[in-house]
Formats: C-alpha cells, sequence, structure tokens
C-alpha cells in the first residue's frame, strides 16, 4: 500500500486530525487495485520496530479504484502529547488484520498539534504574565522615535537627527515566474484531495472537488509533476508572467479492468486472469479447465466448465447419452458406463455412447467383434451373446460352439457318422453319405 501523510491546516484552534491517503491493491502478482470498503487500523509508535503504542483507532474505510482518504483521530482523538517534545514517531497500518510493513515514519508537521498549548505559556522566558510590557497605545510619528513607554501604554516619543543617505545598492537579477494551472480527470466520485507536487521545489498542491489546481511562483523552465498513486507529467514549459494549462486524465480506460472502456466497465473475475487491453476485456485468460463459449468476458469471464458431458474439453462437444445413462466427461475425453447389453465398439462415446448391443448383433455376440459365422449356418442368430442357428442338411455343430458354424460333415466324418459322436469302427474306418465302410 502506497500512502501519503496529509498537511494539517494552520488554523486559531490546531485541528486534532492528520490527513492521511493511500493507494490499496491485493496480494497477486498483479497487483490490483482494491474495490471494497475495509477495516484498518491505525497506530503510532514511538519507534520504527518495536517499541509503545502511543495511541491508535480502527476505521471502516471505503476504497475506490485502489484508493482512500481518511482524517487520522476523527474516531479517537490524537492528544498533543503523542507529539511532544519533537521525538520521532511513526505510523503503523492494519488492513483487515494483515500489518503492513515497514513503519512510516510522520513528518514535522503533525507535531504542530502541541501548538494549541505551549509548554511554556506560563511564562515567557522566565518572566510572569505580570511583568509582561503592555501594548504602546499610541505610535509615535514619522522622523520620531521612542524614549520610554507609561504603565497604561503611552509612549514619549523624541526626534532623532537624519542620518547620511546610504549608498544604491546593484539592481538585482529578478524572479520571472509563471504558473501552472491543471485539470485531473478520475473515475472517483470526487475529484478532490490528490496531491501534486513539483520535486525539489516546495511547490505543493491538492485538487479541488472539480479536479483543478494551481501551482504559482515557478520560475521559467520545464518541470515534471508527481501525482503520488498516480502518475508522473513530464516536461511541462512555464514562461514568466505565463500561465501553462495542463490536464491530466486518470481514468486509464484502456488498461484498468475496473474502468475498461469506461469509468465502472469492470471486467469479469470468473474463473479468469483479467486483463483489459485497449478498452477490451477480451485478452483475459481462462482458468484451466474453463472456456469462454459466449464470446463476452467482460459479462461473465470463462463461464463454461469444460469437463462436463454438455461441453466435453471444448465449447458444445456434447457427450452421447445412446445406451449411457449418466454420460461423463474426463480430460476432454467422453465416457460413461454402458446399458446392460450394450457396449461401446468404435471407442467413440461422444458421437453415438454404446452403440452396439452385444446381446442380438451377430457382429459383436456376446462382445466386441465376437461374429456369428454361417458356415453350413444359413441365418446365424445372437440370443443374449451367444451365436445360434439352424444348420444346413448333413451338417452338425459337433464341437458345441457356433463361432465356426456348423463344421461337422455328418456324411463324410468318421467320427460324426450321421450324428455328433457316432464314431465308425474298423482297422480303416470310413464314412461316406453317412454310411461307416
Amino acid at each position: 500500500m502506497a500512502a501519503l501523510l496529509g498537511v494539517v491546516s494552520a488554523t486559531a484552534s490546531v485541528p486534532a486530525v492528520i490527513n492521511y491517503q493511500g493507494r490499496l491493491t491485493d496480494n497477486t502478482i498483479q497487483q490490483n487495485p482494491v474495490d471494497a470498503t475495509v477495516t484498518i487500523e491505525f497506530f503510532v509508535w514511538d519507534a520504527a520496530t518495536g517499541g509503545s503504542s502511543l495511541w491508535n483507532e480502527t476505521q471502516s474505510v471505503q476504497v475506490v479504484q485502489g484508493l482512500f482518504n481518511v482524517l487520522l483521530g476523527s474516531t479517537t482523538p490524537i492528544p498533543p502529547a503523542v507529539f511532544s517534545g519533537g521525538a520521532q514517531r511513526y505510523l503503523e497500518v492494519h488492513v483487515s488484520g494483515e500489518t503492513l510493513t515497514p513503519r512510516q515514519r510522520i513528518a514535522a508537521t503533525p507535531f504542530a498539534n502541541v501548538a494549541a498549548v505551549a509548554d511554556d505559556a506560563g511564562a515567557l522566558g522566565g518572566v510572569g504574565a505580570a511583568a509582561y510590557q503592555r501594548r504602546i497605545a499610541t505610535p509615535c510619528p514619522a522622523g520620531y522615535s521612542i524614549n520610554a513607554v507609561a504603565a497604561d501604554g503611552t509612549a514619549t516619543c523624541i526626534q532623532g537627527a537624519a542620518g547620511p543617505a546610504g549608498p544604491a545598492g546593484p539592481a538585482g537579477p529578478g524572479l520571472d515566474t509563471g504558473t501552472i494551472s491543471g485539470s485531473v480527470t478520475t473515475c472517483l466520485p470526487s475529484f478532490s484531495g490528490i496531491l501534486i507536487y513539483v520535486p525539489g521545489r516546495s511547490a505543493v498542491a491538492y485538487t479541488a472537488s472539480d479536479g483543478t489546481y494551481l501551482l504559482s511562483y515557478l520560475p521559467e523552465g520545464t518541470y515534471d509533476l508527481e501525482m503520488p498513486g498516480h502518475t508522473t507529467v513530464n516536461g511541462i514549459a512555464v514562461a514568466s508572467g505565463q500561465t501553462t494549462a495542463v490536464s491530466t486524465d486518470l481514468r486509464n480506460l484502456s488498461t484498468s479492468v475496473g474502468n475498461c472502456g469506461a469509468c465502472g466497465a469492470t471486467c469479469s473475475a470468473n474463473n479468469i486472469t483479467r486483463a483489459c487491453v485497449d478498452g477490451s476485456c477480451e485478452s483475459g485468460s481462462c482458468a484451466s479447465g474453463f472456456m469462454d463459449c459466449n464470446a463476452n468476458k467482460r459479462a461473465d469471464g470463462c463461464e463454461v466448465n469444460i469437463a462436463t458431458a454438455s461441453n466435453c474439453g471444448d465449447c458444445g462437444v456434447v457427450c452421447s447419452s445412446n445406451n449411457i445413462p449418466n454420460p461423463t466427461c474426463a480430460g476432454g475425453v467422453c465416457g460413461g458406463t454402458c446399458a446392460a447389453g450394450f457396449t461401446d465398439c468404435n471407442n467413440n462415446k461422444q458421437t453415438d455412447g454404446c452403440e452396439a448391443n452385444i446381446s442380438n448383433d451377430t457382429s459383436n455376440c456376446g462382445a466386441c467383434g465376437v461374429v456369428c459365422s454361417n458356415n453350413h449356418l444359413p441365418t446365424p442368430i445372437c440370443n443374449s451373446g451367444e451365436c445360434f442357428g439352424n444348420c444346413s442338411p448333413g451338417f452338425s455343430n459337433c464341437n458345441g460352439t457356433f463361432a465356426d458354424g456348423c463344421e461337422t460333415d455328418l456324411g463324410t466324418d468318421n467320427s460324426n457318422r450321421g450324428f455328433c459322436g457316432n464314431v465308425c469302427g474298423g482297422a480303416t474306418p470310413t464314412c461316406s453319405g453317412g454310411v461307416c465302410g
């Protein structure tokens, strides 16, 4: 947090408050300006580290685009004794419980609080008030000097002799000066209280409520203006007897994520690292697993979770629910458990889910790629994941599986004469036409 201690006004009654301005950002790499109401505690210490706390107060502070302005002492008055004796004092700030370091040394001006009651008010140089010289009631006329003063203030005047005329002094170099008349535009509700100064010179001003300010009595030359926490304006030429007009726009509408393109036009922080480029929020980077599917990062950032079945890996990529009761998405790939009797044989659950019915599909009977054979089986059938069918005349399924159809020729197979398991006997058994020879 960057901050400035303001100047305490010199009035007949010394104010017991100190103007304090600051700029507050978050703890991200981007250092985004805070825009919220926060609780801030202020402490005055007698040492840069350690030491004793001499005063503290807590305020609820409105921070607008990172900027705030408070009056220290407006909640808990600051006793004049805090700044008495000329000792160094340090300001410590706690924001929502977080201590900002290091402590800031308080400049000389706030010590003017002690002027409300002078240290030696009871005596002047050891002389009591009763012995003070009364005010002169009537001054002496020109050419006369005071010889004596009565108790009632009446002066006794005597005329003195005229002294010799002194020599004329050399001509002075003169001091030709000019003025900077400036105006500041911001996105804040009020333009007042912004500090402007010329580095290395006692030329300091604060903006009025309309954002205007004046820096007068500047010798001819070229100057830079500092606006702490805001910007630096370089190369302002000042001429003798002339006023230089300076207009400064602090709105930063091109790159401010809180005022992107217009005051108050905020870039959404929804699943996105915000960025404002040329007044547009569209350059922000989506968080992993999210995408901007409606092309509007200003309104809702990266609004779509691409790890869902309705946007799997990309906008609009929908996982099929064909024979999948609960489609899923993981790593941009559609998944899910197939319904009973179905499976995914083409390895593409996004397009057609579990497309294969392994209960009755003769090309995927019981499992992917299991084809019911038509070997001497004119019409293969798959039922409950098993191949079946009626064999051609003279053929049979003797090995117990229809994976190879009706593989046995009952008319020529010596081990299956006429029917499965009927073996032809003899030394050289043969089978022809279903008859052993």
